[in-house]
């Protein structure tokens, strides 16, 4: 073999690796849902609860904090619950008494799917009062 043709093999080895019959392939890009918080406001009347249904797109927490609170004097209810489709009723899961300056919030894991969240009395109401609650979740 002459002189040229030694040089010329490893960059013949070089260029037939890279003519393999592997295929590049693009990254896989994963959309990661964000937290949004909705604000439920309403009124709730002596011994009644309202709901509101969310759904949610993925796993993740579902938290309700109560914002607005019409009356200091007495204490609310506040639930997380699965939403019976067939019937519209809200089965409460998850449920905590509280007051507006009480800074608490009810947090609960949650698979995709629909929910309810349910303000109530809880026996303290002499009149209706109205509410708002912030709902964080994955929408």
């Amino acid at each position: 073999m002459t002189r040229l043709a030694l040089r010329a093999l490893p960059l013949l080895a070089v260029l037939c690796a890279a003519c393999g019959g592997s295929t590049p392939t693009s990254a896989t890009t994963t959309t990661v849902p964000t937290l949004t918080t909705e604000t439920y406001s309403s009124t709730v009347r002596q011994n009644g609860a309202t709901s509101r249904s969310i759904t949610t797109s993925a796993a993740g927490p579902i938290t309700v904090s109560l914002t607005a609170f019409g009356t200091e004097e007495a204490r609310i209810g506040m639930a997380i619950g699965l939403l019976d489709e067939a019937t519209g009723v809200c089965a409460r899961t998850y449920a905590g008494v509280t007051r507006l300056y009480s800074g608490q919030a009810l947090s609960a894991a949650a698979d995709a799917g629909r929910y309810c969240v349910t303000v109530f009395d809880v026996g303290d109401l002499t009149a209706p009062a109205s509410f708002s609650v912030a709902i964080t979740y994955y929408p």
